[in-house]
């Protein structure tokens, strides 16, 4: 009976230096994650976004710093989204109802067919002027 009480014991205790050590160990990640997000670049300026943080700004957003990486990544993301804005032009419309995105998509459609035939024309027309300067010779 002793024994089984002794094993008993050391379990928990083995548990509790297991919860011990991963409570620290997650202690010590939060607070090397807050001092890479709050430490300012070689210019001493801190970049800051809307988050889940705790901190709170003047008018009650909150906010957390921004890693090197994050801001890349949103730097990106806001670069494709402007480019995939150029390649639309006006097309890249927010549309409330389904029925405008359907005919915003009809009239660019019916607009890349207009300019595809008048390619082909313009093809038709440059093989026949070829045509023509060939027999001239």
């Amino acid at each position: 009976m002793i024994l089984r009480d002794q094993i008993r014991v050391n379990y928990k205790d083995t548990l509790m230096n297991i919860w011990a050590n991963i409570n620290t160990t997650r202690k010590y990640n939060n607070t090397k994650k807050s001092l890479t997000l709050d430490a300012a670049d070689e210019d001493g300026f801190v970049k800051v976004v809307k988050g889940r943080s705790t901190n709170t700004s003047g008018d009650g957003a909150t906010v957390r710093a921004m890693t090197k990486a994050a801001a890349k990544q949103l730097s990106m993301k806001i670069s494709n989204e402007r480019r995939e804005q150029e390649l639309l032009g006006e097309d890249k419309i927010m549309h409330f109802y389904k029925l405008q995105a359907h005919e915003t998509k009809r009239t660019r459609l019916a607009r890349l067919r207009q300019e595809f035939e008048q390619d082909r024309q313009r093809i038709a027309e440059m093989k026949r002027q070829r045509l023509e300067k060939s027999n001239k010779v």
